[in-house]
């Protein structure tokens, strides 16, 4: 097997893994938020959406300073020490009293994180150019498939425990599926059917990409997903949104790969950690503002207007892409 690929292949196991302990608690945060004291319904959905955004809140600042390590000191030094300090984090928060404690270790897992910026740096730098597409769809579906495990395997535990996941999503779930014992394992089902469609579709878009269009392929599926999400607002049983959060996935599986692939043709090998962390960090951003504003907004409006407003940013995105997004030369 050629280098290139024995480097992505153990890569991407040791991102699935990660991946895979972070989605284990997103199925029971808001339900965790309740066991911790919180009981008006405001109260729970305002709090989740903070709880949700900690650890990206603080990343958006450690992540390029993390890549600039990665770029001098060594990669793989930076994915040992964010892979160590999730663990960590992960195991004080079962310890949490409040959901301020909460709060504040979800901060500084966010801090001490950043393996997906150090994996993506690893692979831009040791996949060769014609193969760059592949690679970065090959490794987007350690995300997506820990990303299917987690939310499954959490929700049922949650529900086995008596607890229970991000904010919005997990609420609107308990309002469409009437049986109370098996909430959890239905949010989990919603959460994780995206990362089902997303893992088969991740590998098309990127050699997609390759031979059409980085550009092309992240303006595409950057517009289909915006028009996926509308009608996820129009349902009227839980079987409904597992149907469109499926379809949805088969375009998102395209948006990153796409995304990471254009950012690193367009940068010189010497300083892709760094501005792989300065991504990471606009992603982060938008991981912090979601899920605080989604949950203002479901707290003032109601959660169904939500996806409309989510459909909309992501039709905007699409013609920045179009017109502001350079394609890299062949």
């Amino acid at each position: 097997m050629e280098d290139w690929k024995r480097n992505l292949y153990s890569l991407w196991a040791v991102e699935f893994l990660a991946v895979l302990g972070i989605a284990l608690v997103l199925p029971f945060l808001p339900f965790y938020v309740r066991e911790l004291g919180v009981r008006e319904l405001e109260d729970v959905k305002r709090w989740s959406g903070f709880i949700y955004a900690a650890p990206f809140f603080l990343a958006v600042f450690t992540g390029p300073l993390w890549g600039w390590l990665g770029d001098r000191y060594g990669r793989r030094m930076m994915l040992i020490r964010a892979v160590f300090g999730f663990a960590v984090t992960s195991l004080l928060m079962a310890f949490a009293q409040n959901v301020t404690q909460l709060f504040f270790l979800r901060l500084i897992q966010g801090g001490v994180a950043g393996f997906i910026a150090a994996t993506l740096a690893i692979v831009a730098t040791t996949t060769p150019r014609e193969h760059m597409g592949y690679a970065m769809g090959i490794l987007q579906t350690s995300l997506t498939t820990g990303g299917i495990i987690g939310p499954l395997v959490g929700g049922v535990l949650a529900d086995l425990i008596v607890m229970a996941i991000q904010p919005v999503l997990s609420l609107f779930v308990e309002r469409l599926w009437p049986s109370a014992e098996t909430i959890s394992t239905m949010a989990g089902a919603v959460f994780g059917i995206i990362g089902v469609s997303s893992l088969l579709a991740s590998p098309y878009w990127g050699k997609r990409g390759d031979r059409v269009g980085y550009k092309r392929t992240l303006a595409f599926t950057t517009l289909a997903t915006g028009i996926s999400y509308a009608p996820q607002g129009l349902v009227t049983d839980v079987f409904q949104l597992l149907a469109l959060r499926f379809i949805q996935g088969l375009f998102v599986g395209g948006i990153l790969p796409a995304l990471y692939t254009l950012t690193s043709l367009n940068t010189p090998e010497e300083r892709r950690g760094g501005i792989m962390g300065i991504t990471r960090s606009g992603l982060l951003i938008g991981n912090v503002a979601g899920p605080i504003s989604g949950g203002f907004l479901a707290a003032s409006l109601g959660m169904r207007p939500v996806f409309f407003f989510t459909a909309a940013l992501l039709i905007a995105v699409t013609f920045v892409a179009r017109n502001f997004i350079k394609e890299p030369p062949h």
